[in-house]
């Protein structure tokens, strides 16, 4: 062989090499180019939300109050059902709060810190568990023996007065205190929405009958000193006597 032809060898093996690393780099450069154009947004996250948004939380309002609107809807058609058992729920509240309202006026107004609503409940007339126990008659019964009954109490601590001022002065203290406390007492039944129907009708009728008992008692207590006008015979013997004429016969 001449030496021409191993001169040409050699230099056909020394560019092999270098075409295998001039493909690589070029790999290489593709491959760094890819992944540099992945952007972060691509990556997905795995981070657990813990906070709502505000959409979110008006939506869980709404959601919350729904429910609760459904919970008391049936609380309430519980306690305030149809019949007999419905009134009686409802003049439980009216008379708690009369007689509530009677309890912080007399209180304040006689200075008996021994005053209390128990006390006044014991004063009143009824046996409890009666079929007709809280009928709207006994019910406005118990109110108005409750707000009479320290009337005589009240004078005591008044003794300047006249018996109608007595009467005037202590029925413009319990008077406004039953109006706020049987008010109170409807709004609360119209809070639940109860306040309609059979139930609307027995309070109604019940705040009828305590008006008409403290215009009685009022009546009746301005007259109690008065002195009875006793009736007078048609004819007065005494003056009539020898005033007929004679018959003959």
């Amino acid at each position: 062989m001449s030496t021409q032809n191993i001169a040409l060898s050699n230099t056909s093996q020394a560019v092999v090499p270098n075409k295998a690393s001039s493909n690589k780099a070029s790999s290489n450069d593709k491959f760094q180019a890819a992944v540099s154009e992945i952007k972060p947004t691509e990556v997905k996250s795995t981070e657990v939300k813990t906070k709502l948004t505000d959409e979110e939380k008006v939506e869980f309002a709404k959601q919350a109050e729904a429910t609760a609107l459904a919970n008391k809807k049936t609380l309430l058609e519980t306690m305030f059902s149809k019949g007999k058992e419905g009134d009686t729920k409802a003049l439980r509240i009216f008379y708690q709060e009369a007689a509530s309202a009677i309890e912080g006026i007399l209180k304040k107004e006689l200075g008996d810190e021994s005053f209390s609503l128990q006390n006044l409940m014991d004063k009143t007339s009824g046996i409890k568990g009666q079929e007709d126990y809280w009928s709207s008659e006994k019910t406005a019964d118990r109110i108005m023996t409750g707000a009479t009954s320290y009337f005589d109490k009240f004078k005591e601590q008044n003794p300047k007065l006249s018996n109608e001022e007595a009467v005037d002065k202590y029925m413009s203290l319990i008077t406004p205190a039953l109006e706020k406390g049987m008010g109170e007492a409807v709004d609360i039944l119209k809070g639940f929405g109860a306040f309609e129907g059979g139930v609307k009708d027995t309070v109604q009728l019940t705040q009828q009958l305590v008006h008409e008992k403290l215009a009685a008692f009022r009546e009746k207590m301005i007259n109690i000193d008065k002195p009875k006008q006793e009736d007078k015979p048609l004819f007065d013997d005494a003056n009539t006597k020898g005033t007929h004429p004679k018959v003959e016969s």
